[in-house]
């Protein structure tokens, strides 16, 4: 069934749940306790007079645990029962009904048994006396962590490369300037990494060996920038790397990065076609804020720096200097991301 045809049937269900409770004299209970077992949703009803709630026998079935059933809602950030951080978002769903709301829902997670969250949808529906005060709530507990998991599928489809699993080009363009608006940051630098001679490997080694080979760098950047770090391939031999909370000895680490992932990189060989070739790479340099505080700055003269190491020989890595030639490739490379 779609996910609009059940949040549809939800909402019905909702409608006609205070009536159904509030008529559990009119059916026996063997029916009432039957139709609440058949439900895959955890259906709750809530006292707010006196805080406690009662829920179905789903609720056991799904968290693998008996839940609070006095002090609600507090209860279930007391005793850890809703996800740290999540808290505030099940306070502000009650308060909404007891502020007077007919209908309210949120998504939030609950803990399980063994304290792994469960992503759920909370709908609620008030009850209120002729004086239009809410004195209860039935609702629905939905698991949709299923729904979760897929929306997460996508966005990583949306934001990661496919081969490399690192951030695609539109993803750091993305990222990058959020870390850079953050004060907090002290010393970052961005640099722009380009394989040499890479259309020589396919030629020589062919496309899946030098498909490989953009695995193997995407692996040892990641080994080598594991944290405070945004890794990402720009380009079809083209790789960023943004890495930020430097500090004072900023040129004396990015030196170090730099020589270690040519090092790491120099270990990789391309073979295929009976063939094998050496792999290289030549790397640009930006700092923040010495060279610029935006994206389009420091990608400038990052991308002006690695122009310098292609012209002298690749292999090597260079940082953005006050030079003719490099303010020059810049201020072109500006005008081209600004068309």
């Amino acid at each position: 069934m779609k996910a609009k045809q059940l949040l549809c049937r939800a909402k019905k269900l909702l409608h006609i749940l205070p009536e159904l409770i509030f008529s559990k004299k009119q059916i026996t209970r063997k029916t009432y306790d039957m139709l609440m077992e058949r439900m895959n949703d955890i259906v709750f009803e809530w006292d707010i007079l006196s805080d406690n709630v009662v829920f179905s026998g789903c609720y056991e079935k799904l968290f693998g645990c008996l839940p609070a059933t006095q002090n609600f809602p507090r209860s279930f950030l007391q005793n850890g029962t809703v996800r740290a951080g999540d808290g505030a978002i099940l306070l502000d769903l009650c308060s909404r009904i007891q502020s007077g709301a007919c209908y309210a829902e949120a998504e939030l997670r609950i803990q399980d048994t063994n304290q792994n969250p469960v992503w759920c949808r909370v709908r609620m529906s008030a009850v209120q006396n002729n004086a239009g005060q809410a004195i209860k709530a039935v609702g629905i507990i939905s698991d949709i962590s299923a729904q979760k998991q897929k929306e997460y599928t996508m966005q990583e489809m949306a934001t990661k490369d496919f081969l490399t699993q690192l951030f695609n080009r539109r993803a750091c363009q993305q990222l990058v300037p959020q870390k850079l608006s953050q004060t907090q940051i002290d010393g970052a630098a961005l640099m722009i990494l380009d394989v040499d001679n890479f259309k020589s490997i396919n030629d020589t080694c062919g496309h899946l060996a030098g498909d490989e080979v953009l695995r193997q760098i995407a692996n040892r950047l990641t080994e080598i920038f594991y944290d405070n770090s945004i890794l990402g391939r720009i380009g079809g031999d083209e790789f960023i790397i943004f890495i930020e909370q430097l500090g004072e000895d900023t040129l004396q680490q990015i030196e170090q990065y730099a020589q270690t992932v040519l090092e790491a990189l120099g270990e990789i060989e391309a073979s295929g076609n009976g063939q094998t070739c050496p792999v290289t790479a030549s790397i640009g340099i930006a700092c923040s804020p010495a060279h610029g505080v935006s994206y389009n700055t420091l990608f400038a003269k990052a991308d002006a720096a690695l122009y310098t190491v292609k012209g002298q020989g690749k292999n090597a890595w260079a940082l953005f200097a006050e030079t003719e030639d490099m303010i020059e490739q810049a201020k072109r490379h500006i005008m081209v991301a600004n068309l």
